[in-house]
C-alpha cells in the first residue's frame, strides 16, 4: 500500500498511517494516533495542531518520527525533517539560530522536489531551550529563542520559508518536569499513560512547563501535550522478537551480509529482558546489550571458518558464543552465495546430519 493507493482525503487515512507506523513501533498507542490524526489533518484541511512529545531519552520520540518519515502512505509533496535544537540561540549570538533549521528545511525541500515546502519538522531536544539560561546583564537567552520558534510555529515567512506549511512536533525528555513533580526519573522505553481527561492533563502539563521555565505564549501555541511513559516487559519482549524488525532480526540480517548465520537460544529471553529493566537504560539498551554479547563474535567466526554462532544462557553469563561449522558448501561467505543456495535448495539450513560437530570456544577472561 503506498499513497497512490490510498485516498488521502478519506477519513480512513489516518486509521491506514497508524497501522503504517505499527509494523515499527512498539507501543506508543496515543502518540501514534495523535501523530497520525495531525498528520491528515494537515494534509487534507490545512489544519495545524502542533504537539509536544515528552519522554525520557531512549523511549523512542525520533524513532517514531522516522518512521513516518520512511513512509510510503505520504504525498510526494510533502517532507518531514528531525532537527537536533539544542544547539539554538537567540539571532545574533554565536550558534544556530531559527534560521539555520529553516535553511536546513529549503534544501531538503529542494532536494525532495517538495516546491511547497509542505510537511512535518521534529524538533528534537527542545527542552534544553526551556530552562532559564540568565547571562551577563541578567538577561534569559532561553527565553529569546523560545519566542523565535513561537514565531515560527505561528505561521510566518522567515528565510522564503512560509511556516503555516509546516506542522511542528517538538520532543525532550524534560528532567526537570519530573524533579518539579517530585517523581524519580525512569528512562525506560514507552507506554501509553491511559490518562482519560485528556485535557486536563495537557493543561496542568502546560502550566507545570510554564513553571520550570516555559515561556506562557510558546506554551499557547502548543496545541496538544502527549507524555509518553515506561514500556513493559511485555513490549520490550515485542520489540526484541519483531520477526522484521526486532533487535534480534536486525542482527541476523547484520551476520547474513557476511554469510553467517545468528542463533538466539529462547531461554536467553527473559535475561535480555531483566537486564534492561534492570539497567533503566531504555528500550535501545536491548541492541547494546546484544552488541556487546556479540562482540568480537563475527571476527572469530570468519578467522576460523565457523558459518554459524550460537547465543546461549552462558553466553550471557561471560563465556563465548557456541561456534558451528557447517557443510562445505558455506565455507564462501557471500550473500549472493547465500541466496544462490536458497533459490536452489530451497531453504539455507542444512540439515542437523550435514553439520559438523559444534565447537565452544574457550571462555571470555576476564578485564
Amino acid at each position: 500500500m503506498n499513497s497512490n493507493s490510498v485516498n488521502l482525503a478519506s477519513n480512513k487515512y489516518p486509521v491506514y498511517l497508524k497501522h503504517s507506523l505499527d509494523k515499527f513501533v512498539v507501543g506508543q498507542e496515543r502518540y501514534k494516533e495523535k501523530i497520525a490524526m495531525s498528520v491528515y489533518k494537515h494534509i487534507c484541511h490545512k489544519v495545524r495542531n502542533p504537539i509536544l512529545v515528552i519522554g525520557p531519552s531512549g523511549c523512542g520520540k525520533t524513532h517514531l518520527m522516522m518512521t513516518l518519515k520512511n513512509s510510503n502512505l505520504l504525498p510526494e509533496d510533502y517532507s518531514v525533517m528531525i532537527y537536533d535544537y539544542s544547539r539554538q540561540t537567540p539571532a545574533g549570538i554565536t550558534g544556530d539560530d531559527i534560521s539555520s533549521m529553516l535553511q536546513q528545511w529549503k534544501t531538503q525541500c529542494r532536494a525532495e522536489h517538495n516546491t511547497r515546502m509542505r510537511g512535518v519538522i521534529f524538533i528534537d531536544e527542545v527542552d534544553k531551550i526551556i530552562m532559564p539560561n540568565i547571562v551577563n546583564g541578567g538577561e534569559n537567552m532561553n527565553a529569546a529563542t523560545q519566542y523565535q520558534l513561537m514565531n515560527a510555529i505561528a505561521g510566518t515567512e522567515i528565510c522564503g520559508v512560509d511556516t503555516s506549511e509546516i506542522l511542528f512536533v517538538l520532543g525532550g525528555a524534560f528532567v526537570a518536569l519530573d524533579e518539579y513533580e517530585g517523581k524519580k526519573h525512569n528512562p525506560i522505553g514507552f507506554i501509553d499513560t491511559g490518562v482519560d481527561n485528556e485535557a486536563n492533563e495537557t493543561e496542568s502539563l502546560r502550566d507545570k512547563l510554564i513553571e520550570i521555565g516555559a515561556v506562557r505564549e510558546l506554551m499557547g501555541r502548543i496545541t496538544s501535550i502527549v507524555r509518553i511513559e515506561a514500556l513493559n516487559e511485555y513490549e520490550l519482549m515485542a520489540l526484541l522478537l519483531h520477526p522484521v524488525n526486532g533487535v534480534i532480526a536486525q542482527k541476523k540480517k547484520e551476520f547474513e551480509k557476511e554469510g553467517l548465520m545468528l542463533e538466539v537460544e529462547s531461554d536467553t529471553y527473559d535475561i535480555l529482558i531483566n537486564r534492561v529493566l534492570k539497567e533503566n537504560l531504555g528500550a535501545r539498551s536491548l541492541m547494546n546489550i546484544l552488541d556487546s554479547t556479540l562482540d568480537g563474535s563475527e571476527f572469530y567466526a570468519l578467522e576460523h571458518d565457523y558459518q554459524k554462532i550460537r547465543i546461549t544462557k552462558d553466553t550471557l553469563n561471560g563465556k563465548m558464543p557456541v561456534y558451528e561449522r557447517l557443510n562445505n558448501e558455506y565455507t564462501d561467505k557471500s550473500v549472493s552465495n547465500i541466496s544462490a543456495l536458497k533459490k536452489e535448495g530451497g531453504d539455507s539450513t542444512p540439515s542437523k546430519q550435514k553439520n559438523e560437530k559444534s565447537r565452544l570456544a574457550p571462555e571470555r577472561k576476564s578485564a
